[in-house]
């Protein structure tokens, strides 16, 4: 395989995608722990209801990139090389 046909095709697109679904869901785990230690030095309910949201769009972000992840089935073509 050729090092300059890593970053064209089928594959490298979807490792793109998951690449990026993976950066979503790490600003949100950030956005979590932020939130986290906010609430730890102040015990507010309305801090833990904003929690257990955020815990939820980490929950479906995990979905979408197990989605994003799953074998994909790629035809191959081999022809001569001119």
């Amino acid at each position: 395989m050729e090092p300059g046909l890593l970053d064209k095709g089928t594959i490298a697109a979807q490792g793109r995608a998951i690449l990026s679904l993976v950066e979503a869901k790490e600003r949100l785990v950030g956005r979590w722990r932020g939130m986290s230690q906010a609430a730890a030095n102040r015990p507010d309910t309305d801090v833990a209801v904003q929690l257990a949201a955020v815990e939820r769009e980490i929950l479906a972000a995990d979905n979408r990139i197990h989605e994003a992840a799953r074998p994909r089935i790629h035809r191959w073509s081999i022809i001569p090389q001119r």
